[in-house]
């Protein structure tokens, strides 16, 4: 039914909804506490507290946890909590230095700055949790971090072709609650997008933004301004300067601006030549706008080369035939324009705004190409903080054959060798390298709040701090919740190492209450080794049908053919609508495996998922456990529409083709009650829209009732 195909009014969600998802209580504060008698050893606030020295969200939010998870109230004869600052604390390469010490009498609190003051509030809070009471062992504790910017972002921000820029729509992707949410798990950067020409306006090249709208500056002034609250830096994402048509009007005004050309006709596209003064002095302008305009700004976020076409050699590796390079920036080579470019837009942001942060991310030089850069990064300022894909490039291997993973990745622990390349590369005459990391969810799961494999965090912070990455990008367009994996990437990568087992108790004991940490801990266990044996081809979560499963349809006859490139989440290349699709070549599978070595794995993760799913009876554990029977009902689904496609032209299958369809019909009914209980499962954050619905569901399950009758009748016949 076309009328039922993702992308009708009736599935999309409106921005009260949207708010639900990063509005939602964190269950474990709501876990009153269950031993409220003096423990030996310990400084006891059971007779009540006063807290002096800090205020604003962190002061607010430490009250509220005591008043209501530990029931002790506020008053002037309880143990005073003292804060102050120290900013003699500070130490080369730990941020947010903490110290606490907890006397019989009273507890001080002492750190270098207001975000260290926020860490040791959160540090007391956790360690009362664990021990489920409101009791503190005497002596002193030290809290900190080695990544001095930890970056995610909402997961309800539109972003582009999901809705528009997120900052010239009226809805605020941030509010109070999510951003409280995010400084719990110890987020302090969050990442916004943009196009300079739709929101600055130019007086060195007016014609390209005849169009442009500021309120967009005044949105990310005051969405600055509210994150400072919370501790939390915001950074501005690009891809500057951006192509345009070649006939455009500022082509027509000033030809020589026109750098490369790629395309023919309509398709076609041309940059602006960053060899030219005026492209550079429209870039300045802008920059300075951008600071200017948003004072409380930390920085601008940079793709440099490939995802979109940018300068005149940003997509060398792409070009064809018939396109033609830049005279100018042709002389040079791509690795000395690249450079050029990165160090003029460094010195412009630090013209303006001396202390903000530059972070560039080389996401479209090829493997093949890795040559270039390291020539990129030996020739910008020390400065530049550079990105790097942490598990991009790491090979696994099933049934004998190698799969290469070239995408964010849960199931891969990484780090590829480009990466540990770059890191390695860091001194204090080179840039810093930084791991873009994917945590909450990746494409491997894009329908689900989170992955529940938290001891994936613990091995890729254990591997950051080894290679010193004094930051990491923690979360890109998806899986920025605040939920599960964030708290996980923030327990894991905060002040002293742990091992593996004691993280993940001291985690649950953070998250749950007592009795539910055994099964928890028990659970991601298994959940650990099941979905490592994930098959981390991007076909397979970019074209497949796990992206949208268990709503994908299952036809008899027909084929619906794969347009390539298309990313299989209900839309085609031009974000219209797309058809359910038969497979086509090796779109849903890759170049090395079979659709029924894929459908045995994902019953193989199915199923280590149904068995941790069982053991998480407790209440408090109800939204992970929603949330691993979500991941269980997908990928069974997933592995029955290979299945079945695979066999649908053998006429000696019809009875297992019949069995498919029923159990179709099984987990899509399964699905839906989900659905209503957690918003965010069947919501996939790129798209700001929900792939699986129960309108899709249903749709399904009619579909599905058809292709048995049909089945049905060629074996009687």
């Amino acid at each position: 039914m076309k009328t039922l195909e993702p992308y009708i009014p009736m599935n999309e969600i409106r921005p009260d909804e949207l708010l639900k998802l990063v509005n939602q209580v964190e269950p474990h504060r709501t876990f009153p506490v269950q031993k409220r008698k003096e423990i030996p050893g310990t400084l006891s606030l059971a007779r009540g507290f006063s807290l002096t020295g800090v205020d604003g969200p962190a002061a607010d939010d430490f009250r509220h946890f005591l008043r209501n998870c530990m029931l002790v109230r506020e008053c002037a004869g309880g143990v005073p909590i003292d804060c102050r600052l120290r900013p003699e604390l500070a130490r080369p390469g730990r941020y947010e230095n903490c110290r606490m010490e907890i006397r019989p009498a009273r507890i001080r609190i002492e750190a270098e700055n207001e975000a260290g003051l926020s860490r040791a509030l959160l540090y007391l809070e956790d360690a009362m949790r664990r021990r489920n009471s409101p009791n503190l062992k005497f002596g002193v504790m030290r809290d900190w971090t080695c990544q001095r910017l930890r970056i995610s972002r909402s997961p309800i921000a539109s972003y582009r072709f999901g809705g528009g820029w997120e900052l010239l729509r009226d809805t605020n992707f941030y509010p109070d609650e999510y951003l409280n949410r995010l400084r719990r798990a110890r987020i302090n950067t969050i990442w916004v997008a943009g196009l300079f020409r739709e929101m600055i306006k130019s007086e060195v090249l007016p014609e390209i933004t005849g169009n442009a709208d500021e309120k967009a500056l005044d949105n990310l002034r005051i969405l600055t301004e509210r994150a400072a609250r919370y501790e939390i830096k915001v950074l501005f994402f690009c891809m500057e300067p951006r192509v345009l048509p070649p006939d455009h009007p500022v082509f027509t005004r000033h030809p020589e601006l026109r750098g490369t050309v790629c395309g023919e006709g309509e398709n076609s596209l041309a940059m602006l030549c960053t060899s030219q003064p005026l492209v550079l002095a429209y870039l300045e302008e802008a920059i300075r706008k951008l600071f200017t305009q948003v004072p409380l700004l930390g920085g601008m976020l940079q793709i440099f080369a490939g995802e979109r076409a940018t300068s005149c050699r940003s997509i060398d590796a792409y070009m064809g035939s018939g396109d033609r390079p830049c005279p100018r920036c042709g002389t040079m080579t791509q690795s000395e324009a690249l450079a050029k470019l990165i160090t003029f837009q460094f010195e412009a942001i630090r013209r303006t705004a001396p202390t903000a942060d530059y972070l560039v991310w080389s996401y479209g030089i090829p493997v093949h190409d890795f040559k270039v850069k390291e020539e990129i990064y030996s020739a910008i300022p020390r400065e530049v903080v550079w990105l790097e894909n942490f598990e991009h490039g790491v090979v696994k291997e099933f049934f004998g054959k190698k799969v290469t993973n070239e995408e964010y990745s849960l199931s891969c622990t990484g780090p590829a060798d480009s990466f540990r390349i770059m890191a390695q590369k860091q001194s204090p005459a080179t840039p810093s390298v930084w791991p873009k990391f994917q945590f909450g969810n990746t494409y491997e799961m894009p329908l689900v709040p989170y992955i529940p494999v938290p001891s994936m965090a613990w091995r890729k912070q254990r591997i950051a701090r080894q290679l010193k990455c004094s930051g990491a990008l923690v979360s890109w367009i998806i899986g920025g919740g605040g939920d599960l994996m964030l708290h996980a990437f923030a327990l894991a990568g905060s002040g002293k190492a742990m091992s593996e087992p004691r993280f993940l108790d001291a985690l649950a004991a953070t998250l749950y209450p007592p009795e539910a940490v055994a099964p928890a801990v028990k659970a991601w266990k298994i959940f650990d080794r099941a979905f490592q044996q994930y098959p981390c081809d991007k076909s397979i979560f970019y074209y497949g049908p796990i992206a949208r499963s268990p709503g994908y349809k299952l036809y008899l006859t027909g084929d619906i053919p794969l347009i390539a490139p298309n990313y299989n989440w209900g839309i085609d290349p031009r974000r219209d609508i797309q058809e359910y699709a038969t497979p086509t070549g090796k779109y849903w599978t890759g170049e090395t495996l079979s659709p029924m070595e894929i459908a045995h794995l994902f019953r193989k993760i199915a199923g280590g998922f149904r068995r941790g799913e069982a053991l998480l009876e407790h209440p408090a554990l109800g939204q992970l456990r929603n949330v691993a029977l979500a991941m269980t009902i997908i990928l069974d689904s997933a592995a029955n529409v290979y299945e079945f496609y695979e066999l649908r032209n053998d006429p000696a299958r019809r009875q297992r083709l019949t069995q498919l369809l029923q159990a179709e019909i099984v987990n899509a009914s399964a699905m839906m009650p989900l659905l209503l209980r957690d918003p965010y499962i069947g919501f996939q954050s790129e798209l700001l829209y929900y792939p699986v619905s129960v309108p899709i569901l249903k749709d399904k399950i009619h579909h599905t009732r058809q292709m048995l009758k049909q089945l049905n009748r060629r074996t009687t016949k």
